[in-house]
């Protein structure tokens, strides 16, 4: 999760540019949290003892239970009970305990919550307040995707962030055009939230939990409160269809008689847009060279041709419409240059730069 609460910038560009935001609360993947750091603190704070383990986490997950016929200890067996050594974690498929010099320093510094659950008052949350002091951003990691507990916090310490501190904006690791319909149904209650959480094709954001959350957020939004809205943001960029079917649309409103270059532009990029992520990726970047040339210069171009015609389209419509605009026109940039490279390693650098773009 991210939070900011000074203007922020989404997109690049010049000032006229730019989506102001106050900003960015969440991000369901924090960038620098590892799965197997996390996993290996709540396990080891589990295995210290409750002092330590209720610090850290409510209903931390006892080590996995091994598929019968393994040779590995079954929990409750003496030798799952017995002391973990480095070797006898490894023959588990746990993490290695923590030294006790960082047990103790968990249990001195940890700092207890009564629940993860969403909804009553924040008291044992105020600790936070000094230690965020004045953040303009707050992360938020998992060390499982998917896990009740992880999700319902967030959405409990979300409410702290908005009602407490002030903070407006909830971004996940979700396509930008998509996450933008979620936004107006948060805000103005436009669309059903449950087909919304599936349209934007990730499935660790497609859960109960988040449903909840963007009720919760609606909610918020629809009564008068001394906290500012709050809104819902996606940083990702992996899937371009709806971003070009934006910009279409956007010249279709503000230059009718553009609109057939715009579309004959994206004519070589489009059957590959309309797949779904994976088999996209995939055949594009099987595709000749020649092809993907065609599909970059349709691209540029026309993100280019909004640029050329700045200040004659914002008259039109609005600066803040046209920044979406070009935003859209850039996604579909990025996820070009992505998908370029097909399932290879590089293919990731280009979305990590994207996405921090």
């Amino acid at each position: 999760m991210k939070a900011t609460r000074d203007r922020r910038d989404v997109g690049a560009g010049s000032p006229e540019q730019r989506v102001t935001r106050r900003d960015l609360v969440a991000r369901a993947l924090a960038l620098g949290c590892s799965a197997a750091t996390a996993a290996g603190l709540l396990a080891a704070c589990q295995r210290a003892g409750p002092a330590a383990s209720g610090a850290l986490a409510t209903g931390a997950v006892a080590p996995t239970t091994p598929r019968p016929g393994t040779g590995a200890p079954v929990a409750g067996s003496p030798a799952a009970s017995a002391p973990a050594t480095p070797a006898t974690a490894a023959a588990r498929g746990t993490p290695p305990p923590l030294p006790a010099a960082g047990i103790a320093w968990l249990r001195d510094h940890a700092i207890p919550f009564a629940t993860a659950e969403p909804g009553g008052d924040y008291t044992d949350l105020l600790p936070l307040k000094p230690l965020l002091g004045g953040a303009r951003l707050v992360a938020l990691g998992e060390a499982t995707q998917g896990t009740h507990e992880f999700s319902a916090m967030k959405q409990r310490l979300l409410a702290f962030l908005v009602q407490e501190l002030g903070f407006t904006t909830f971004a996940v690791e979700a396509n930008w055009p998509e996450a933008r319909r979620v936004d107006a149904c948060v805000r103005a209650g436009q669309g059903d939230p449950t087909g919304l959480l599936a349209g934007l094709h990730s499935w660790p954001v497609d859960t109960r939990e988040m449903l909840d959350l963007l009720r919760w957020m609606r909610a918020h939004n629809a009564r008068p409160a001394p906290a500012p809205p709050v809104g819902f943001a996606g940083l990702d960029m992996q899937l371009p269809n709806l971003a070009i079917d934006d910009v279409l649309a956007y010249v279709q409103g503000v230059d009718a008689p553009a609109a057939a270059r715009y579309t004959a532009l994206y004519a070589p990029f489009r059957p590959y847009a309309l797949q779904q992520l994976g088999f996209g990726r995939t055949t594009y970047g099987e595709a000749p060279p020649s092809i993907k040339a065609q599909c970059r210069a349709g691209v540029r171009q026309a993100h280019d041709g909004l640029e050329g015609r700045r200040d004659a389209y914002s008259a039109a419509a609005s600066p803040r419409a046209f920044a979406r605009a070009l935003q859209g026109a850039r996604v579909v940039e990025q996820a070009e240059a992505m998908w370029a490279y097909g399932p290879a390693p590089e293919a990731e650098a280009v979305r990590d730069r994207a996405m921090a773009e």
